[in-house]
Order: structure tokens, then C-alpha cells, then sequence
């Protein structure tokens, strides 16, 4: 009842972050609470998906924000086009192809590493992977050990 109250009852998908949240409102605008201001506030427009500091947009295009020490968030910066599902740190474009994040100092940045995927999670310590082909792949986040096939043979 308070996240209807804060921002209405059309509210399609919501997300938690850092004591905040998000919801995206049947007009696919993204709404941001708790994070900076305990006062909902409209941050994006045309997204259709969030997570964390990720959103995809209506139109495919994948977007990244951060939040300064000082708790403000940054403007947020275009990644990738053409995404058909993601997770924070992952992304796959409607081609196939899926994309990792790799942080450094200097900031990050979202590299191919594998085609023909169907859909990609990830968790704490793991990314999976199920290819068109049906198989499933997988590595952990700490970059140790190689991608291997699990599994094969899974269907839609």
C-alpha cells in the first residue's frame, strides 16, 4: 500500500536498491525512491525493465547510473543498443550476441563474449547461459575457471 501511495496504482514492475527502490508505472516511466529523496521522483522515460542501476528502454537501448559518495546519481549513460533482456552486468542484443561488464578503475565497460544466446542470469557468484542451441553454460563472477556447458538439451 505505501509504494501504491507513493506512486500510484499503475505501477507495472518495481525493483529495491541501497534502502530505495524503483517502479515503472504503466506509462514506462521510472520512478525512483528512498535512494536520494524518501519523495518519489520520475528519472527515466520509455522503460520497459529495471534492475538496480540498469534500465532497458522501449526502444531496445540499454542505460547505466551510478551514485556519487555523496549519494547523488549520475546522468544516465547509453551502454548498448538493441538489448532483449539483461541483468545487471549482462546483457543479450536481439542478435544473440551476450555482453559481460568488466569494471576497472577507470570505469566499465560491456564486451561480447558469446553468441546465439537465448536468455542470461546472474547471481552473486555465477553467470548461466541458455543458448538458441538449447545448452546451458555457465562461470562464476570472479572471472576464475573457464565457460562449460552444463547441460543439453533444454527446450522453451
Amino acid at each position: 500500500e505505501m509504494l501504491r501511495s507513493l506512486v500510484g496504482s499503475e505501477m507495472c514492475i518495481r525493483d529495491s536498491y541501497r534502502n530505495g527502490g524503483y517502479a515503472i508505472k504503466a506509462d514506462h516511466t521510472l520512478w525512483e525512491w528512498g535512494v536520494v529523496s524518501s519523495t518519489p521522483e520520475k528519472i527515466l522515460e520509455d522503460v520497459q525493465y529495471v534492475q538496480n542501476c540498469m534500465a532497458i528502454l522501449t526502444n531496445g537501448d540499454m542505460v547505466t547510473w551510478t551514485y556519487t559518495e555523496d549519494g547523488e546519481r549520475t546522468e544516465p549513460e547509453l551502454r548498448l543498443h538493441d538489448v532483449a533482456c539483461g541483468m545487471t552486468g549482462v546483457a543479450v542484443q536481439t542478435d544473440g550476441t551476450l555482453y559481460v561488464e568488466t569494471v576497472s578503475d577507470s570505469g566499465s565497460t560491456y564486451e561480447a563474449v558469446i553468441e546465439d544466446v537465448e536468455y542470461a542470469v546472474t547471481g552473486a557468484e555465477y553467470t548461466l547461459v541458455l543458448k538458441q542451441d538449447g545448452t546451458l553454460w555457465t562461470w562464476n563472477s570472479a572471472g576464475e575457471g573457464d565457460v562449460s556447458q552444463i547441460m543439453d538439451g533444454i527446450g522453451f
